[in-house]
């Protein structure tokens, strides 16, 4: 289940940007080692959303890697909402908790040149 904050965009802490791209996660604590893959939705400075088969509970904790243009992008994040779009059709939406300087660059790269400003590490504007 999600909060109202979760899912209304003008509540969010960092807009968000669309984009298609295949996403690999790994749940470190059920089956390390073990990749699956989900269609990322969208990204923002603080996380992204990406459609899976399946749900996670709020506060479950995944690896990933995605691509953005030519760079790799390799995170920590933790599950912060799961949304059942359709029966078997779930939208996850992900805070990053941990990721390189390298990987952040790549981002906040990104994020200028699609419309987005400053860096994925920046905390949200008062």
């Amino acid at each position: 289940m999600s909060s109202k904050r979760d899912t209304k965009t003008g509540q969010r802490n960092y807009p968000r940007i669309p984009t298609r791209s295949f996403v690999a996660f790994e749940v470190p604590e059920d089956n390390p080692g073990f990749y699956r893959l989900g269609l990322a939705k969208s990204l923002s400075k603080g996380g992204m959303a990406f459609e899976l088969d399946h749900s996670f509970p709020p506060g479950k904790l995944l690896n990933f890697q995605f691509t953005l243009e030519d760079d790799l992008i390799e995170a920590r994040g933790i599950v912060i909402y799961t949304l059942e779009r359709q029966p078997g059709h779930f939208d996850i939406g992900v805070k990053f908790l941990d990721i390189s300087d390298a990987d952040a660059e790549s981002l906040a790269s990104w994020f200028r040149r699609h419309g987005g400003a400053g860096s994925p590490a920046d905390p949200p504007a008062e």
